[in-house]
C-alpha cells in the first residue's frame, strides 16, 4: 500500500537500510543467499546490495526483493541459533540456503502469474513463490489436528486502514487500486469531481447528482477479473476485499493472543489481500483449505502459495487437513 513520504522520511530509510545492510547478521544473509565464499566477496555483494535499496526503496520498486527477504522468516521474531533453530525451539528449513532468487519466484511473464495488464488476475507477491520453495514452507509451518476454540471478535482486526498523508483512502481503496486493469479506474477527488490523478483519488467511481446531492456512482468504474472465479466485474461495488488467511482463521491458528496492532497489521496487509467477487468471497467465508479451494482452477496454485507464506509470515498454524490440501495442490502446480 503507498502512503505519503516527506524526504527526511527517504533519507531515514536510506541510512537505515544502509546500515543493516553492515550488520553482521545482514552480511551472514548475503552470504547463505550468494553462496559468497570469502569475506571480501561477501562484503562486496553487500555493498552492491546497499546500493541497490538505496534506490528501489525510495522508488517502491523492491517488493519482490522483500519477499526473498522475508521467506523462511516468521513475524514472531525468534532469534536464530546454530543448527537453524529459533529461540523458542522452533526449526526453520535449511534447505533455503540452496536457493538462488531467481529460483524462488516465478517468472511475472508466465501464463497465470502476468496479471491485469495481461486480462489474468492480480497475483500477490506471495503467490508468485516457486513450487519446491512454496513447499519447504510448508513443511516447516507447525500443523494441528484442530483449530483452537478462542473468543473471536471480528472488531478486533481492525482493518481499512487510512493511508498516511491520504484522509480519504485507506487499504480498501488501495487493494483495489492494485489488483484492477491498468487504465480502467475512474477516480473522485475530495472535491467530489472526476479525476485521473491516482494522487488525488478519493473513491473509485463517478460523480453523479441525485436529489440536489452528488453520489458516487460505481457502475463501470472499473474492471477486475476475480481470482477465485475467473469472472470480470465492472462495479467496485461488487467488488469484496478477500483475506487469503481469513481473520477468524489466524485467530484460531495462533493469532488470537497477538498485540492490536499486529491484529491490525495483518488485518491490512497487501500480501494477504485480493479484490475478489463479492460472491466467491462470501462463499469461501472463513474456511481453510481443506474447506474451500478456488472453483477457477487457473489460480489454484497462487491461492495455495500465498496461504502458505502468509502462514509462515505471521508464524501461524494450520490444521493437518489444510496442511494435505495444500500439499496437493502445490503439488500439482507445474512451477
Amino acid at each position: 500500500m503507498r502512503k505519503g513520504k516527506g524526504k527526511g522520511g527517504i533519507s531515514n530509510l536510506i541510512i537505515s537500510v544502509l546500515w543493516l545492510l553492515g550488520t553482521l547478521g545482514v552480511l551472514l544473509a548475503v552470504f547463505q543467499a550468494s553462496g559468497a565464499t570469502s569475506i571480501e566477496e561477501g562484503m562486496q555483494i553487500a555493498k552492491d546490495k546497499a546500493s541497490y535499496y538505496a534506490e528501489c526503496i525510495p522508488s517502491g520498486e523492491c517488493g519482490l526483493a522483500s519477499i526473498i527477504e522475508n521467506l523462511g522468516d516468521n513475524s514472531e521474531g525468534g532469534s536464530v541459533s546454530e543448527g537453524g533453530s529459533v529461540s523458542d525451539g522452533e526449526t526453520i528449513d535449511e534447505s533455503t540456503e540452496e536457493h538462488n532468487p531467481e529460483e524462488i519466484l516465478v517468472n511475472n511473464e508466465t501464463p497465470g502469474y502476468r496479471g491485469p495488464s495481461e486480462g489474468e488476475p492480480y497475483v500477490a507477491e506471495s503467490g508468485m513463490i516457486s513450487k519446491d520453495y512454496s513447499i519447504s514452507i510448508l513443511e516447516n509451518i507447525k500443523k494441528t489436528e484442530k483449530y483452537q476454540e478462542v473468543d473471536y471478535s471480528r472488531s478486533e482486526w481492525k482493518h481499512w486502514s487510512g493511508t498516511e498523508g491520504r484522509s480519504c483512502w485507506n487499504t480498501r481503496d488501495e487493494i483495489l487500486y492494485r489488483d484492477a486493469v491498468p487504465g480502467t479506474l475512474v477516480f473522485i477527488n475530495k472535491s467530489m469531481e472526476e479525476t485521473d490523478n491516482y494522487e488525488e483519488a478519493c473513491a473509485i467511481g463517478r460523480p453523479v447528482e441525485e436529489n440536489g446531492k452528488i453520489m458516487i456512482d460505481t457502475e463501470k468504474s472499473g474492471l477486475w477479473i476475480d481470482p477465485y472465479s475467473g469472472t470480470e466485474i465492472t462495479s467496485s461495488s461488487n467488488v469484496d476485499i478477500d483475506h487469503i488467511i481469513p481473520l477468524s482463521y489466524a485467530a484460531k491458528n495462533g493469532g488470537q493472543d497477538w498485540s492490536e496492532e499486529k491484529k491490525e497489521e495483518f488485518a491490512n496487509d497487501p500480501e494477504n489481500l485480493l479484490a475478489t467477487s463479492a460472491k466467491e468471497n462470501r462463499s469461501k467465508g472463513d474456511k481453510g483449505p481443506s474447506e474451500y479451494i478456488p472453483p477457477y482452477k487457473s489460480y489454484r496454485c497462487q491461492y495455495a502459495k500465498s496461504f502458505t507464506f502468509i502462514s509462515n509470515k505471521y508464524n501461524l498454524n494450520i490444521t493437518n487437513d489444510d496442511y494435505e490440501a495444500l500439499k496437493d495442490i502445490l503439488n500439482s502446480c507445474s512451477n
